[in-house]
């Protein structure tokens, strides 16, 4: 994975040609499955999964995701990576 030096991962956001969604791309793993989590605010509780953008399967070396900007007018995203049981 391409992890930045802190250990953080790496995700890139794009607005869509059509101005209506964005979309997060970032490298991943096979065993492993990503969460989309938004907040409107950055304090460590605020963090909330999206709608239909949990527990997504592993699409290496690119998972990329178009998340509708139907939610409020600005706020932060992450993805969480969870290592797969063998």
């Amino acid at each position: 994975l391409d992890l930045s030096d802190n250990g953080v991962l790496k995700c890139n956001c794009q607005a869509s040609s059509d101005g209506h969604s964005l979309i997060l791309c970032w490298p991943s793993a096979a065993n492993c499955t990503y969460t989309i989590l938004y907040a409107s605010a950055l304090a460590p509780n605020a963090w909330l999964p999206l709608t239909g953008f949990v527990n997504m399967s592993a699409t290496p070396p690119l998972n990329s995701s178009t998340v509708p900007m139907d939610l409020p007018s600005s706020g932060f995203f992450r993805v969480q990576a969870t290592l797969r049981s063998p």
